[in-house]
């Protein structure tokens, strides 16, 4: 074999195998975008799921303090049994969000992995998931 074809050879095997590298590259990068939007309307979700269960704790302490003692079928003779209430009716949401926390730290920690290091972007992405992940740890 001559050496004029394997130089060739050399560089073309060299362009195909940059190619690759490019596009595992931007494939990391697609996957990460998504995985991080996935995280996001999934802490959407936990937060809109809190509100609602503070909601609805207000809702039977506030009718409590003003004196109604039935409320949505509850009895509530102390403000005690005024959380009970709301922890009764929103149990499903309670339990829901309880489960959540695994499959959300799960999600995080897989962010925190950067693929493809030198992204300004994919930098960014991590750090406003490390924000929003404590955040979600404070509530």
């Amino acid at each position: 074999m001559s050496p004029a074809v394997l130089i060739v050879g050399s560089i073309a095997g060299y362009f195909i195998y940059q190619n690759i590298q490019k596009k595992k590259r931007e494939e990391a990068i697609a996957t990460y975008r998504q995985d991080a939007k996935n995280f996001c309307d999934d802490m959407l979700l936990t937060g809109t799921q809190m509100e609602d269960l503070g909601n609805a704790l207000l809702d039977y302490w506030g009718t409590y303090v003003s004196g109604t003692r039935y409320y949505n079928g509850h009895y509530m003779g102390d403000v005690d049994n005024a959380v009970l209430a709301a922890q009764t009716e929103q149990s499903a949401t309670i339990s829901q969000l309880q489960n959540d926390v695994a499959k959300r730290e799960q999600q995080y920690k897989k962010l925190l992995k950067l693929s493809v290091e030198d992204n300004s972007e994919l930098q960014d992405i991590k750090q406003a998931a490390k924000e929003l992940y404590e955040t979600y740890q404070d509530m």
